[in-house]
């Protein structure tokens, strides 16, 4: 099992267009949830994101305003027909 690396943004907006506008940066929004703790809304870089999720059983280590967590992908949505996230849903382990 790797271990895989992530820096990522906190997401203070939601919606739709705050979406739109951070995939059009080359970002994919996503959540953090589970375990009974509060989840976390975040910004993770496209392209570092795409290649680190081809293995379905890595655990990602996103790092969040110095603070880290330990997450496995649970679900991720991609585009109908272009090969792009869309977003990605993160539980935490422990």
């Amino acid at each position: 099992m790797s271990e895989i690396k992530i820096t990522a943004e906190p997401r203070p907006d939601f919606g739709k267009g705050y979406a739109r506008r951070i995939r059009a940066a080359g970002n994919i929004p996503a959540v953090i949830y589970g375990n009974g703790k509060e989840p976390k809304h975040v910004i993770l870089p496209g392209h570092e994101t795409t290649l680190a999720v081809r293995n379905k059983d890595a655990v990602l280590v996103i790092e969040v305003d110095g603070e880290q967590f330990k997450t496995r992908v649970q679900d991720i949505q991609r585009h109908p027909i272009r090969p792009e996230l869309q977003h990605i849903d993160l539980l935490f382990v422990d």
